[in-house]
């Protein structure tokens, strides 16, 4: 053979077939070296398995990041129309209180949008007449900024004290001290000495400015609590216990870096109060520096609550670096609820630790169902980690149906990295449990038929021979779908048969959209044509069957890799059929929900679920136009069509009483409280899990 051949392939006129592929030609001799099929095979199929591992990774990756995104762009919006709402508040204080809630719900969402909504608080301000109100507003708003962003606190600290600074506007003396009161308490944090400075023009404090500088004096502690005590101590005895509060805070602040000085400043204080809550926040602020100081002030601690609540902060932060000595602790505890929670975290540092003693304290908990519970959790910590001690744990229930759904996550957790030893797992699952070790099988196979297609089709056999023990109709149907979601990439005719198998309309079709998560970002067309079928069986079903196949239609829209005009397309379909739903007592919550789901993928059609769960909601909660769930289909037109959640959340104006204007306000306020709400929960939740990113995750799963 002549060089120049590598890569041809090998013909074996014996068999009639290729029997491998040339790899080198020996340049001064006649040999030749070839790769066997049998190699190449192995190698491609390990090639596929690595790729499409990578390929689903990558898929859930990438939506988790698109769900974090899709979470801060939703809360911005929320909080820009609720800034746009404060304007139709018709008192101005309330108004620009309001305003500053936003901005302070702002600065933990986006930075550069808070800064546009802190532009609008000045603007509003600048309108006011009452110019202590102005000043008060734009150092609250200084404040808000203070840890984020320095800068444009102390740009917003110096328009606020030229405001202040107006003699020609702030005539009156007292005023005139309120302001720069409110100046000083901006500049604390950002710049102590001109906030000292500012105090020291404004002389010894009469009564009414006791209040204002206590504020000032405790946001300075916290950043300068050598100026804050030295201040402190300077006021006269007649605000002797406002000083007290002051240097609390500064013990506070310095506990960490001085705690014999912290605790001479409690040991100093006279009000019992106020020391027993220095000797709490002195014990949380030690938890994670010096725990054996936090805990003896928290032994010392008489009353119970207040020493539970700190011995519970001490365990939180022991548990992940010395879960050992925070069970002694948590076990301490004198309140039962909060030692069992302290008891909960100590097992899940255990988990990363020290496996065997969190099991040992996971069996030695009193209450059976706190004790099952966390084994599991221990199961599911391990079963990453540490497989073989996963299973051994697993098979130590007592329980069969604890013992497979062990197993299950084992298998779960397993099946990527060691399909074989999953595999083996699923085979000697309880037969009395057939339903997870149906979905166990089904789980390892999706990850055979790559580089392992025959014993791939194997486990499907053994499952589809689980499925024929189980007697539930449901749980059928959820094998069914398991083993369909396992084929759906590679054998989709094969997939279709076990959905067919499912006799129930409702249930196939959520099979189907339990297929697309499979499929994870592949298979765009096949993609389509489930959602498709799944749809058009919906129109066949029952209330409640048609509603669960919508939502879970509209869940995976999401989450698939269809074109953008595929997706709206089918975003139509769903809000299609929700609206021409028959009336039910839940049709209110289904729109908004679907709504909800549809405000990423085709704003149209949710503006239209919301605007027909709004009418649902007014028109069905006794003629109340503004309840709880007309603000939740508000808010999804806040965040699809502005304008004309502008016009609808205006209530009608009967009069121009102002008995009339402050429940208009009240109004408004419950608007912007339930939004900032919402903020807050989209803002908690970016980083959490999501279901609908769980490729092994199923409609009903156990």
């Amino acid at each position: 053979m002549d060089p120049g051949f590598s890569g041809a392939p090998v013909w074996d006129e014996t068999n009639g077939g290729v029997v491998g592929i040339v790899m080198t030609v020996q340049h001064d001799g006649p040999l030749v070296f070839v790769l066997p099929t049998p190699s190449l095979l192995n190698e491609l199929n390990r090639f596929m398995r690595e790729t499409r591992q990578a390929e689903r990774a990558a898929w859930t990756e990438q939506t988790r990041a698109g769900r974090r995104e899709r979470s801060r762009t939703r809360a911005t919006r929320l909080l820009t129309q609720a800034a746009m709402l404060c304007s139709r508040i018709s008192d101005p204080d309330k108004e620009l209180h309001q305003l500053s809630d936003i901005v302070a719900a702002a600065v933990r969402v986006d930075g550069d949008a808070a800064q546009g909504l802190c532009e609008v608080l000045e603007q509003r301000s600048a309108l006011l007449h009452d110019r202590l109100a102005q000043v008060r507003a734009v150092a609250r708003a200084a404040g808000l900024f203070a840890f984020t962003d320095g800068r444009h606190a102390t740009l917003l600290a110096e328009r606020a004290e030229a405001l202040a600074r107006e003699h020609q506007v702030l005539r009156m003396r007292q005023r005139r001290r309120l302001a720069l009161y409110a100046v000083a308490s901006a500049f604390a944090r950002i710049d102590p000495l001109r906030a000292e400075s500012i105090l020291t023009e404004l002389g010894s404090p009469a009564d009414d400015d006791i209040a204002a500088l206590g504020i000032t004096l405790r946001s300075m502690a916290a950043v300068d609590p050598d100026r804050a005590e030295k201040i402190a101590r300077s006021l006269p005895r007649r605000h002797h216990a406002h000083a007290e509060r002051v240097l609390s805070k500064v013990a506070v602040a310095v506990t960490r870096q001085q705690p014999d000085r912290a605790q001479a400043l409690v040991d100093g204080m006279s009000d019992p109060r106020t020391q027993r809550d220095t000797l709490v926040g002195m014990s949380e602020s030690l938890a994670f520096s010096d725990p054996d100081r936090a805990e003896r002030i928290a032994l010392g601690l008489a009353p119970q609550g207040f020493r539970s609540r700190c011995l519970s902060t001490l365990v939180e932060a022991l548990a992940p670096q010395d879960p050992h000595r925070a069970e002694r602790i948590a076990r301490s505890i004198p309140v039962a609820t909060d030692r069992a929670r302290a008891l909960e975290s100590v097992l899940k540092g255990m988990t990363r630790h020290d496996t065997h003693r969190a099991e040992h304290l996971a069996r030695t908990l009193p209450d059976p169902g706190d004790r099952d519970d966390a084994l599991h959790i221990l199961v599911r910590r391990l079963a990453s980690t540490d497989p073989d001690r996963a299973e051994g744990v697993a098979r130590g229930f007592s329980d069969d149906e604890d013992i497979a759904n062990a197993l299950l996550c084992v298998v779960d957790r397993l099946r990527e990295s060691a399909p074989e030893s999953a595999a083996r797992i699923a085979l000697s699952m309880p037969g009395s449990e057939p339903l997870q070790r149906a979905m166990a099988l089904a789980l390892t196979a999706q990850e055979l038929v790559w580089h392992a297609p025959d014993r791939a089709h194997q486990l499907v056999r053994e499952a589809e021979q689980c499925i024929g023990d189980i007697t539930d109709s449901e749980e059928r149907h959820l094998a069914h779908s398991a083993c369909a979601a396992a084929l759906i990439e590679t054998d989709p005719e094969r997939a279709r048969q076990f959905t067919r198998q499912i006799h129930d309309r409702g249930q196939r079709a959520l099979a189907q959209c339990d297929m697309v998560t499979a499929l994870a970002g592949a298979a765009p067309a096949l993609q389509g044509e489930l959602l498709a079928k799944a749809l058009r069986t919906a129109r066949k079903l029952s209330y409640q069957e048609h509603e669960a196949v919508l939502e879970q239609a509209a869940a995976h829209l999401v989450h698939t890799s269809l074109s953008r005009r595929k997706i709206q397309a089918l975003s139509e379909q769903i809000a299609e059929q929700a609206k021409n739903l028959p009336p039910s007592e839940y049709r209110g919550y289904h729109l908004r929900r679907l709504a909800d789901l549809l405000v990423e993928t085709n704003r149209d059609s949710a503006t239209e679920l919301a605007l027909e769960a709004l009418r649902t909601a007014r028109s069905r909660e006794g003629g109340d136009a503004f309840n709880i769930y007309s603000e939740d289909a508000l808010m999804i037109l806040a965040l699809t069509d502005p304008r004309r959640f502008a016009e609808l959340a205006a209530p009608p104006r009967p009069d121009t009483s102002t008995a009339w204007a402050d429940d208009e306000d009240g109004i408004w306020h419950g608007l912007i409280k339930a939004m900032l709400e919402q903020v807050r929960s989209l803002t908690a939740d970016a980083d959490a899990d999501d279901l609908a990113d769980e490729l092994s995750a199923f409609s009903f799963g156990p």
